[in-house]
Parts: C-alpha cells; structure tokens; sequence
C-alpha cells in the first residue's frame, strides 16, 4: 500500500467562474448564476474595481451565494481599492457577510503580484499610478536578496489586511513561477493563472509550491480568453480550453475557474455577446468538465510524484514575460541570462529524445524518455522541510540558488537517507550579486557532500568523455569500456572549478583526444559522482548556470537520462508518444487510477500500460482525458 506523500486532497474539486471581467452589475451577476444554477458550477469570484461601491453590493452578493448554495470570493478588493481606503473590504463588511453567507463565503482572492512586481516591461507602469498594478517597483536592489524581500513584504501586506479583518485563507492568481514567494508572506491557497506563460512549467511550481508548504489545496484560474490565442473564432482555442480543464483535473488541481469568455467577450478588438458561438464554446466545456468532475471521483493522494526540480533561493525567473529580472529595468546584469534560462530543461521533461540520440538508452528495444516516473514532476522550494524533500527520490537544481548553511546541510541530509541530488559549482554560491565572482559555501571544502573540495577554476573549449555508469542505480550514460571515442557535447568556452578529490568518482571530463585517457588522475572533471549515506550526489564543476549555451548540452543529457532512468526502473511503464500525459492516483487503503491525457488536436494515440502483472493496450483519442483504474478489472473509462 503507498502512504499519502503530501496534505492534498485530490479527492475535492470545486469548479467555478470569474464574474465582472467585462463589468461587475449585480443584475448581471444575477442573471448568470440564474442560467449556470445547474450543471455548470458551485463556485464563482467577485470582480471588484477601483471605484467606490454601496456597501449594500457586498450583502446583495453574499445573499445571492446562499441563495444558490454557490461558493464565492471577491477578487481585487485590496489591489483596486476605491480612491481613499486601502481595501473594499473592513472587519465590519466581512463580519456581515459572513453572517449572510456562512460557509460559502472564502474571502478575498489576490491576483498577479508576480506580474505586477518581477514580470512587467516597464512601460506597464504609469508615473501616475492610479492602482496598486500601475505602481513602479523599486529600481535600485543591490542583490538578489533585497529584491526578494521587497516582493514578499510587498504581497505580505495584503495577507496581513485580509487576516486582521477576518478573513483567514486569502488566496493569490499568479500569472508567474513566484507562487512560492506568495506563501511565504502568507497567502494560503497558491492558485495558478492557467495561459501565460506555460502551463505544463508552471503548473508544477503550483502545485510544488502547495507541496512544499504543505496546503491542502491549489488551484488553476483559466485565463483563455486573453491567453489562450488572439483570435477567438479560432477552433483550436476552443480545444485549448478544454484541454486545460482536463489538464488541471490530470495534476490535482482542487479548484477550477474559469476566468471570462463565458458570457461576453471583449478583447483583441473584438466583441462577441452572450449567445454569440465564441461565447457558448465556453460554456459548453464549463458543462463538460463540471459534469465529469461529479462522475468521476478522483482519489485522495497523488498525483504520484518522484522527482522535483528545486527553486531554488532568491530565484527570480517568473515564467512569462520577465525579461528584466525582479523587475529591474536598464540595468544589463538583471536582464534573463544564464541562471533564467536554466529552466528550459523544463520543456524537455515531457519531450521524447530524439530517435537518433546516441544517449538515449532503452530497455527490450523500449524507450521510456517521454515522461519521468509515474508521469508528472513539481518544481519544490528548497527552503521546504526535510521531510518534505524526502519525499522525492530525485532533486535537481536548475536556475538561481544563492547557497546557505542550512540549505546545504538540509540537502546533505536528504542525500544521506537516500536521495539523488543534481547541481552544478554554480547553485553553491553564496552571493546573490548579479554577474559578480563567485563565492562558495565554506571556502569551497564540500567533500562531505559532492565528494571533492574546490581548489580553483580553469577554463575549456574541449569536449567531454563519459563513464559507462554513474554511481546511481540503474543510470546509464553515454560512455564505452575503453574511452575510444568521440568527445561530445562541446559547446563553446566554459569555466569550470577544479578540484581535489576526497572519495568522489570521475563520471564525466573533458577532453580533446578519439583515443584514451593516459590514467584518470589526469583526467579534469565534468561531472563527479559520490555516494552520501545512501544517496547519491552528481555535482557538474561549471561555474555557469546550466542555461548557460556550454553548459546546457551536457546538463540536459545528465538531467534526461535521470529522469528516463527513473521510469525505465518504475514498477508503471507507459509507453506512449510525448503528447501524452499521465499521472497516478492512490488511496492508502489500495484503490488506484491512472489519467491519461492526449494532448494532441489531430491523431488517436495508441498506448500500452504496463503496471506489475498486467499489460493494458488503449487507444486515446484527440485531447480525451481516459481513466484506468487498478483496483477493480474491467473498469476502465474516458471523458
């Protein structure tokens, strides 16, 4: 039996929708929760704008909630307040519409502070700012660390309000990978804006998030009028919408909204009413899922998830937009660079190696590279409990992390009891300066944990010869017997720290020679591998970040090969092409469902399950969400 791994529960979903997108009329309010009452929802949010409301409105809503027995939040009662307070709301006003409402009433829903404060271009803002959004952030951060801080004393001013005057579980719709940063200043409920940016990346930073600061819910707010395509008669924008439904119920997404499109839409130069097609394409999906999702009971714990890139401290990449990092304008060592660029390796997760990729290893003439384990991976914050981290069977740092004491001895101790950890010289600096010289953790004298101290740091244009094997088990890499052959994955100039062993192993150097090595004391190191406790750290010696143009070859190769390692030894083998998805759902007593998901708009997929004893061929059809469940033969369905 697999015991629950975090607090969620997958078991709940609430579907709702974003109302006042286009205007924010009770009447109107009325008139679509009246035409929604069945089928559609048993959520909705409120929006608010920066004009000065009766107060009456806020009963009038609460009212209406009870009345339909439909859940509901006012949204942007703090960020567009009207000229002269600082929120919509008071204790007063909450204290009422509590009384009205009860439990259907869920407070206050925050939205895109990461947009506002780390993604914007700089000429969003406005020297006039006539709301919070328009207001430029502070221009002069010395460091990493400052720029942080500013962001979370930024959004903890909001969290604060809302629990001082009643409301205990304010939530925030980020539109950027910031929602970790959102919970430490105290939202409750990190809720992901489903469009920008991408979804598939960031709905693991979400869902992670939650994970890491153990929530029992997280959720997607569909922004697919404004992000899903700019020309809505478009007829993949509307299966866009419904794979994103059904991609959120795949990764355990406890609440769903729908942001607008539903009623009216009044984007790009466009404007379609109610009944025009465009708008009832919206409606139809809201039906669709809302259907499904009271049909379809999704268990408790999951998805079950095994590996986790860590984000790391201080990191500023937001996912969408963010050209200038925390906001940073004209100021060359804050634009995207190396350590933002690291996180494409996120695009390669669910993309199969290519069929001529020497460094792609299979197992019965099978490849498995099209997913990790069990399908699905989170993006976890690094400054997680242990016993979160422990959860995981693979760590791997991929953009920023400004390095500390105990971020280090957290990791040592998760590598000791276990776990696989992947880093480069890069994520153990201890500065958060902007393109300043490197400074590491102790002066260098890590052999505890990497197996080799640093000593100094050299620079190549060479190639690099593997090792067979890493110290991992069943880790493959693309080396031979006797090191006759190529030197691969030359990229360019790099710097690399040197180092002096102290029970590492070489499992990877540079080099410029087809023949042999003359001895591996010779040899520089790229990659060494050492065993800590029971687990096993690879430890790349680039002084870059791995988005780095010289770097990334080899870290991508190093990265996919343990994530396909991974599935290749996973006790659940699907085997399928990279549009789809799947993940795996349990509960403790022994019930279990696996999702599967055909991202593609065009073609059926054929797909063969392999899970202990059984062998399950299926074929899914364009975007269909299929069920199979392991607790009972012959249950098998789709949506």
């Amino acid at each position: 039996m697999r015991k629950r791994a975090n607090e969620i529960d997958c078991s709940v979903l609430r579907c709702g929708v974003g109302t006042g997108e286009h205007g924010a009329a009770i009447e109107k309010l009325r008139r679509i929760l009246s035409e929604m009452k069945d089928g559609y929802l048993d959520a909705f949010s409120f929006r608010l704008r920066a004009v000065e409301y009766p107060e009456e409105l806020f009963y009038e809503v609460a009212r209406i909630a009870k009345e339909r027995k439909l859940y509901f939040s006012f949204l942007y009662a703090y960020q567009f307040a009207p000229p002269g307070k600082r929120s919509h709301l008071n204790a007063e006003i909450v204290q009422k519409v509590r009384k009205i409402a009860g439990e259907y009433f869920l407070g206050e829903i925050f939205g895109e502070t990461g947009s506002d404060r780390g993604a914007k271009a700089k000429g969003y803002f406005r020297a006039a700012p006539t709301c919070m959004a328009e207001e430029m952030p502070p221009q002069n951060f010395s460091g990493m660390a400052e720029a942080k801080e500013a962001y979370v004393r930024y959004v903890r001013q909001m969290a604060e309000y809302d629990k001082k005057i009643g409301i205990e579980q304010p939530m925030l719709v980020e539109a950027t990978a910031f929602l970790k940063y959102d919970l430490e200043a105290g939202m409750e409920i990190p809720v992901l804006e489903f469009f920008p940016g991408n979804p598939e990346s960031l709905v693991a930073f979400a869902r992670g998030a939650a994970v890491g600061y153990r929530k029992k819910e997280w959720g997607g707010f569909i922004a697919c009028e404004w992000y899903g395509g700019y020309r809505h008669e478009d007829k993949l924008k509307a299966q866009r919408l419904r794979l994103a439904y059904r991609y959120l119920f795949l990764t355990g997404a406890t609440m769903v909204y729908l942001e607008s499109g539903f009623d009216n839409i009044c984007s790009f130069g466009y404007e379609f009413g109610h009944d025009a097609p465009e708008c009832s394409v919206y409606r139809r999906a809201m039906q669709e899922f809302y259907a499904f999702s009271r049909a379809e009971k999704r268990p408790s714990c999951g998805p079950l998830t095994k590996v986790a890139f860590l984000h790391g401290n201080l990191d500023g990449y937001t996912g969408f937009m963010g050209s200038s990092v925390w906001s940073q304008f004209d100021r060359k060592e804050w634009g995207m660079s190396a350590p933002e660029y690291s996180w494409r390796i996120l695009d390669e997760v669910y993309r199969s190696r290519d069929w001529h990729d020497f460094a792609n290893f299979g197992q019965d003439g099978r490849d498995f590279s099209c997913a990790p384990a069990y399908g699905q991976y989170d993006v976890v914050p690094v400054e997680s409990e242990l016993s979160v981290l422990n959860g995981y069977d693979h760590l791997i740092f991929a953009g920023w992390n400004t390095m500390t004491d105990e971020i280090y001895e957290k990791l040592k101790a998760y590598v000791s009891s276990g776990g696989k950890l992947i880093l480069c010289a890069a994520h153990l600096n201890v500065s958060d300066r902007r393109g300043g010289e490197p400074k590491y953790l102790r002066d260098g004298k890590l052999s505890d944990l990497l197996g080799c101290d640093l000593v100094g740091k050299a620079q190549t244009n060479d190639g690099i010869k593997f090792c067979r094997d890493g110290e991992a088990a069943g880790v493959e890499y693309p080396g031979t017997f006797d090191f006759i052959c190529d030197c691969n994955y030359c990229s360019g100039y790099a710097e690399y720290v040197t180092v002096r062993l102290n029970g590492g192993r070489v499992v990877a150097f540079f080099d410029d020679k087809f023949a042999p090595a003359s001895d591996r004391e010779s040899m520089r190191p790229a990659l060494i591998e050492n065993k800590c406790g029971k687990g096993v750290v690879s430890f790349l010696t680039y002084t870059a970040y791995p988005g780095d143009p010289a770097v990334y070859p080899l870290y991508r190769t190093i990265v996919k090969e343990n994530l396909t390692a991974l599935h290749r030894n996973c006790d659940l083998k699907v085997l399928c092409g990279d549009k789809i998805r799947f993940a795996l759902y349990y509960e403790e007593s022994g019930e279990e469902k696996l999702y599967l998901l055909n991202t593609d708009f065009n073609v059926f997929h054929e797909v063969k399950v392999l899970y202990r004893t059984r062998e399950i061929n299926t074929e899914i059809a364009p975007t269909e969400l299929k069920i199979i469940s392991f607790a009972f033969e012959g249950s098998d369905g789709s949506a």
